[in-house]
């Protein structure tokens, strides 16, 4: 057995293969702050056509089971038919089902802020934290819904 064919060192090698893989192939792209400029943080914009925002346990976490918290960053809101949001938390480890974290609202359906989903400490590297926009009701017409939403920071290690 050669050197980089040894089970120690395949493993990791393994997870950053996937999880370079899962982070090119995300759900949601990064855009520029709808709002802001140069040196503007990034952030998320989730649509109904787009409601899915994807982001991979990567091994900058030491211990991701120690995390408490997810939390969330509404930063802006476009909803001017104001249409009940709803935005569900889950996990996806690696192998096995999704795992359903928690879920929050925005109140009014048009005010941003920051949330926090309790981990349970189910979270394991390489596994994806899912975080998807819901409508709570049917829009008389085609609304014109945009959220965007900061990077996911993690609380309590």
């Amino acid at each position: 057995m050669t050197e980089w064919t040894q089970p120690s060192r395949v493993l990791p090698f393994c997870i950053l293969v996937l999880w370079l893989y899962w982070n090119a192939a995300g759900v949601v792209v990064l855009a520029d702050n709808a709002e802001g400029g140069a040196g503007m943080l990034k952030t998320y914009e989730l649509t109904l056509s787009s409601p899915t925002l994807e982001h991979t346990i990567g091994l900058d976490l030491a211990t991701p089971s120690l995390i408490k918290f997810v939390q969330i960053e509404v930063a802006k809101v476009n909803n001017p038919q104001l249409i009940p949001l709803s935005f569900k938390v889950d996990f996806q480890p690696v192998r096995g089902e999704q795992i359903y974290l928690g879920s929050f609202s925005l109140f009014p359906p048009n005010n941003p802020g920051k949330f926090i989903v309790a981990t349970r400490g189910l979270l394991k590297t390489g596994g994806i934290v899912i975080v998807t926009l819901t409508p709570l009701q049917q829009a008389s017409e085609g609304p014109n819904i945009h959220v965007w939403v900061k990077p996911l920071e993690f609380i309590g290690e």
